[in-house]
């Protein structure tokens, strides 16, 4: 939750996802019922993304109870909050207005459930996720992809999720002109995804502007010209080049580094999630274990040292 509370800003709820599921959930805690029992937030007056100023307000049906959830942005939380709750209980035991009695109440804009114990669990779980992933390795950096070859997947061996529909013969030519490197298990390698070339807001580089690489030096000049060809503007590419010249100086420092140096490339390359963020990660509440992790649209096999830090050195051209 980001904290949001200097002159200027328009928008209170910049940076703020409001986790709709979570909140049901915390409902059903406050009341001691399953999930099934409760309702799901329904939104009352205006949707969100049209709502101004600092509140949200949510309806949760726990029959024969209507429950009332506000959610108030991080806008100097403790004394806002502490001070409306305290004025609600005044007003409700010194004159006759109709205010709701609170069932519970939160002023901490960073407030964490998470107990030391469960963060012992997630942070042991975490460096298995890494270690598992790092276990995962290829002579390439590319995206993973099915093979084209629709025969091997009458392979005993080969498990795929299913697809809605067959491909169009386009897709499978496009599909066949951009993953041709065989890996392991009848995948192959193709295009790099990293978060930095979806989210580039000028271009998204082509499919052929991404194709697989084979040593560092190539991943990096990848990424700071935006693709190869490269998508950058003239005026921008002498500062990704200098980019280039920085990991150049690098290797030339370390030379004998594992991650850095000129031979590192020959211990391979290593196969990451590409966005291992919070948002991405979803844990069992009571006990701090690591249920899932989603988003894999960037993972891909790359050099061992992006597989922890990746490519935020290049988000600021100043840096």
């Amino acid at each position: 939750m980001l904290y949001v509370d200097w002159p200027g800003v328009d928008d209170p709820w910049i940076g703020v996802n409001v986790d709709l599921v979570a909140l049901q959930c915390f409902v059903c805690q406050v009341f001691h019922i399953s999930m099934d029992q409760c309702g799901p937030p329904v939104v009352i007056g205006l949707q969100p993304e049209k709502q101004a100023g600092y509140a949200r307000v949510y309806s949760l049906q726990i029959p024969p109870r209507n429950i009332i959830a506000r959610l108030v942005a991080p806008a100097k939380p403790l004394f806002k909050t502490e001070s409306e709750v305290a004025a609600m209980d005044f007003v409700r035991h010194h004159i006759s207005l109709p205010v709701p009695v609170l069932y519970i109440y939160c002023s901490e804009a960073t407030w964490d459930p998470i107990q030391l114990s469960q963060k012992k669990t997630l942070a042991r779980d975490l460096v298995d996720v890494y270690d598992q992933l790092y276990r995962l390795k290829e002579d390439g950096c590319g995206g993973i992809y099915y093979g084209a070859n629709p025969t091997m997947y009458d392979l005993a061996s080969f498990s795929r999720s299913p697809r809605w529909a067959l491909l169009s013969p386009e897709s499978l030519r496009l599909l066949r002109s951009h993953c041709h490197h065989p890996i392991k298990d009848g995948y192959e390698l193709g295009p790099i995804h990293d978060i930095l070339l979806i989210n580039y807001q000028l271009m998204v580089p082509t499919p052929s502007q991404t194709m697989p690489v084979f040593s560092s030096k190539e991943y990096v000049k990848l990424i700071a010209f935006n693709g190869l060809p490269p998508t950058r503007s003239y005026f921008d590419i002498p500062i990704r080049e200098k980019c280039v010249e920085l990991f150049q100086h690098i290797q030339t420092l370390y030379p004998k580094s594992p991650l850095f140096g000129e031979q590192s490339d020959a211990s391979s390359f290593r196969f990451s999630h590409g966005n291992l963020r919070e948002g991405n990660i979803l844990i069992d509440p009571q006990s701090g274990e690591i249920t899932g992790v989603i988003d894999w649209e960037a993972a891909a096999f790359r050099p061992s040292w992006a597989t922890v830090l990746g490519v935020g050195w290049f988000e600021e051209d100043s840096q």
